[in-house]
């Protein structure tokens, strides 16, 4: 090089800080963790139905307990995989900003929830006039046994806690700050929301709360606000099992019909606030060059 002459500038990518352990983390170890697991739990339950009173298979106690495997897999894979890559837990976790203003969150709850119901309302209405059999499927499973204690407290605490706990630090914690820093962090909201969102009977709904969530984690830089996010908006959902239900026995036909009543309301429901998550997303996306917030200072 001449005297004088100036030296190139080397851009600097955020994702390849020398103290960034999510270089090191590998999110499709998962895949193999959940497989080789759910058969290990599988096996188990199997066996315990053989030399204990207890069926580990029948119907709610199945159910209770595909769960909490399901949950359990999850957590001890994040801790494996958090320890693997030397990813600080409590840094990683992160603390509530002093003074934090939670009554944004509070108005976003609000809308998504609004737009989530919206959305399933529409998405069940074109679903009944394309695939009525998918949706009568679809109805028909899930949600807790009315006739169980066990069932309705575990459904309680699954969806109030352990849900919004792992699914949070999965999602918005892992698979954001993973694949924020292989593709950015645009990137890696959309891909973790959109996942999150197809697991979830209301795709669309999902995937708006998953971006939405995404956003509240990376201006707190705290996972405690998403779970808190997302614990709100479950125990207001699960709040209607609750709701004293018809003395007239379920039907299909009356559920189709609840449904077509609700299609413009729900309609109505995506249009008002579907602005709103819009501009809340284009003020507060991250810029390209913008740092997860594990190793942002």
């Amino acid at each position: 090089m001449m005297e004088g002459q100036q030296s190139p500038e080397i851009a600097h990518d955020p994702g390849d800080a020398p103290d960034n352990p999510f270089l090191k983390l590998r999110s499709r170890t998962l895949i193999w963790w959940m497989i080789v697991g759910s058969i290990v739990v599988f096996v188990v339950a199997a066996l315990a139905g053989l030399i204990s009173p207890l069926d580990p298979l029948e119907s709610t106690t199945g159910d209770i307990v595909v769960e909490v495997a399901f949950y359990g897999l999850v957590v001890v894979w994040i801790v494996w995989a958090c320890r693997n890559a030397d990813i600080d837990l409590g840094r990683f976790v992160g603390r509530v900003p002093a003074g934090y203003n939670w009554l944004p969150a509070v108005g976003l709850l609000v809308t998504t929830m609004t737009f989530s119901l919206g959305s399933l309302s529409v998405a069940f209405y074109g679903l009944s006039r394309v695939s009525p059999e998918l949706l009568e499927s679809l109805l028909s499973v899930g949600g807790p046994d009315p006739d169980s204690m066990i069932s309705l407290v575990w459904w309680v605490i699954a969806a109030v806690a352990v849900a919004p706990v792992s699914e949070e630090v999965l999602f918005r914690g892992v698979f954001l700050s993973r694949w924020g820093v292989k593709w950015g962090i645009g990137t890696g909201i959309v891909v973790s929301s959109a996942i999150f969102g197809i697991l979830h009977v209301d795709a669309a709904g999902g995937m708006a709360s998953g971006v939405v969530a995404s956003l509240l984690y990376l201006q707190s830089r705290t996972l405690i606000v998403p779970i808190a996010f997302h614990a709100a908006n479950n125990l207001v959902a699960t709040a209607a099992i609750f709701i004293p239900a018809s003395d007239e026995p379920w039907t299909f036909a009356a559920e189709l019909a609840e449904i077509e009543a609700m299609a413009l309301p729900g309609l109505a429901m995506v249009v008002v606030t579907l602005p709103v998550l819009i501009w809340y997303v284009r003020r507060h996306w991250p810029s390209r060059d913008a740092e997860i917030p594990y190793i942002k200072e």
